[in-house]
């Protein structure tokens, strides 16, 4: 009887020993995970991001971020454009860090892009543009810090209402080919060029960005020490498509360029303010193109016609007499038989725009 308690009690200790191991044994750590997007749309690109605790970046980083405020990990560089990973198309990214143990705790994201085109300063609060990059063709990107951008263990990054949201830092211009009816079933027109002069000496990038907050709730960059535009900037179309013959147009290609510097008393969170209605902008610019006619379904080129300085008014509605970062300016060129007309409108800055919707491709009867 006395080994046989002693049996049990042995059993007893190892039942006790195992329990104990189990409570030590800590739950799975989850690992962070997130969708990314460029919104409005715009160029393709890689980014990096840096995640902030909720202390640091409610208390230091948004009040205006001291010497102390830097990111719990970071950088974090995408492995993929921003765009591969947006929610809609069911990508995460994995980002290499695990959630904070209490599972009520948010992390915060910030970030920039494009990875290769900026450099960070040691205090995180200025992106400086790389050598090769100041020529007017690089769309600079902001993941602003703010409180949609977030995650904790049971409200993470890859909810909806969490994804990463990149907005463009500069204006852009682009250009869009339209044919007059007098072409269609005529002439077809690809491969355009436009050259873009500064005739005006008032064409800029920037050297760098700088942090501002609201002291809020929200952190971006801004841009500033703008350089000016010293050579044309030459622009092919970016596809070898020919412009439908319809109203809708092709969109050819874009430059991010700002027309004078941002006004003293510009706000990043606020939309640009209405302008007097009087404010215009002339662009000034060198334009060609390919011209052929169809033998058989098949076309041939039969001439590459250019017109020089050609200039077009661009009414400015919104943000006085400058360009405003998340707008764009599109210059429309309708080209004719022997000549083109262009027409300059100013937008907000949305998938798509106003007049463009992506062309599918048409039958040939109707692309002529």
């Amino acid at each position: 009887m006395k080994q046989w308690i002693y049996i049990m009690a042995i059993f007893a200790v190892q039942a006790l020993t195992m329990q104990s191991c189990k409570e030590e044994v800590p739950e799975a750590s989850k690992p962070v995970e997130l969708h990314s997007r460029v919104s409005p749309q715009g160029e393709a690109a890689k980014a990096v991001l840096y995640f902030w605790d909720s202390n640091t970046f409610q208390n230091n980083w948004l009040k205006g971020g001291g010497t102390d405020a830097s990111p719990i990990f970071g950088p974090v560089s995408l492995q993929n454009e921003i765009d591969y990973y947006r929610h809609d198309g069911g990508r995460v990214l994995t980002v290499g860090m695990e959630y904070p143990s209490d599972e009520r705790e948010y992390i915060y994201a910030t970030g920039y892009a494009p990875e290769d085109a900026l450099s960070i300063s040691s205090d995180y609060k200025t992106l400086t543009v790389r050598d090769g990059y100041k020529d007017g063709k690089t769309d600079f990107l902001c993941c602003d810090g703010n409180e949609n951008h977030k995650g904790s263990a049971n409200d993470p990054f890859i909810e909806k209402d969490h994804e990463l949201k990149f907005r463009h830092m500069t204006p852009r211009i682009r250009f869009v080919g339209k044919r007059d009816p007098v072409t269609y079933g005529v002439i077809s027109v690809n491969n355009v060029k436009v050259t873009l002069h500064d005739a005006e000496n008032s064409l800029s990038v920037p050297r760098s960005f700088v942090y501002r907050s609201n002291e809020k709730d929200w952190q971006t960059y801004v841009a500033q020490d703008f350089q000016p535009i010293t050579e044309p900037i030459t622009l092919e179309q970016e596809t070898t498509n020919y412009i439908p013959a319809n109203d809708n147009g092709l969109s050819l290609a874009s430059c991010y360029v700002f027309h004078g510097d941002l006004p003293d008393d510009y706000n990043p969170f606020a939309d640009a303010p209405a302008g007097s209605g009087t404010e215009t902008v002339t662009l000034t610019m060198d334009i060609e193109a390919d011209y052929s006619w169809y033998n058989d379904g098949n076309p041939i080129r039969f001439e590459s016609p250019r017109w020089e300085k050609k200039t077009v008014e661009v009414r400015l509605e919104h943000g006085g007499n400058c360009f405003y970062p998340g707008y764009e300016y599109v210059v429309y060129i309708t080209f004719k038989r022997e000549s083109v007309i262009l027409q300059g409108v100013q937008q907000n800055w949305d998938d798509g725009g106003i007049h463009y919707l992506p062309v599918a491709p048409l039958d040939n009867n109707n692309n002529y």
